[in-house]
């Protein structure tokens, strides 16, 4: 081809390399941010165990990135896991909070040839009472029957009070700072006898009264004696 003056017109090559590729497809990564990035590079091209922490941004991994339940407590500091730890429970050794209620359910039964067999059981209790016990024999005292249920045998009028144990065996309910026993059966063989002693067995009050309270009766006739009770204790 030639020009009105019949000389040849030259081809002239855009000066684009590979080098201008290059500064083209960082300008496209730039524009395009994040969504550009993750779209280029996946999981597939990283080499499993490559990544370390110092790759990573400071609080860039967030709960929706970890795995529910895939933590362990070994993952975390010693000072982390420390304050993981609660408050202290409450000490056997030491009276329980003020308003507690803390109750049990025990039972004297034995097989006796005769009447007048005397029987106890020591009630062991699972805390410190804020006082020491004494029975309702005594003034100050802080253990009493509360009313027992329809039928149940040997317990004495004089040691139930209702003012410092109301409530039933099925609803115990004793006053601040009494511990209240409430009879729910007795079978053949009772006598009205029954009694609550402290475990100190004398006037002298000793570490014996902190940790319980003896249910006694004794039988009437020779056959299955069987006392049971539910005792309650509220905490001043």
């Amino acid at each position: 081809m030639t020009d009105s003056t019949d000389s040849p017109i030259r081809r002239r090559r855009l000066p684009f390399g590979s080098a201008h590729a290059v500064a083209v497809l960082a300008l496209i990564v730039s524009l395009g941010g994040t969504a550009t990035a993750a779209a280029l590079i996946t999981g597939q091209q990283i080499k499993n165990g490559t990544v370390t922490g110092k790759d990573l941004k400071n609080n860039s991994v967030t709960t929706t990135d970890v795995r529910n339940g895939s933590l362990r407590l070994k993952d975390f500091k010693a000072s982390e896991r420390r304050k993981l730890r609660g408050a202290p429970g409450a000490s056997a050794y030491a009276p329980p909070p003020s308003g507690t209620t803390i109750s049990g359910a025990e039972m004297i039964n034995a097989q006796v040839s005769a009447a007048g067999v005397l029987l106890r059981n020591f009630v062991e209790l699972p805390f410190t009472p804020a006082e020491p016990l004494l029975e309702y024999q005594f003034g100050g005292a802080n253990l009493f029957f509360g009313t027992p249920n329809p039928g149940a045998t040997g317990v004495p009028a004089a040691g139930i009070n209702t003012t410092a144990c109301p409530g039933s065996a099925a609803s115990p309910a004793p006053a601040p700072g009494m511990l209240c026993v409430y009879v729910k059966q007795s079978v053949e063989g009772v006598a009205t006898d029954s009694a609550l002693l402290v475990g100190g067995f004398n006037a002298a009050q000793d570490e014996a009264d902190l940790a319980g309270f003896i249910a006694r009766v004794t039988s009437s006739a020779a056959g299955e004696v069987s006392f049971r009770f539910v005792w309650a204790y509220r905490a001043p």
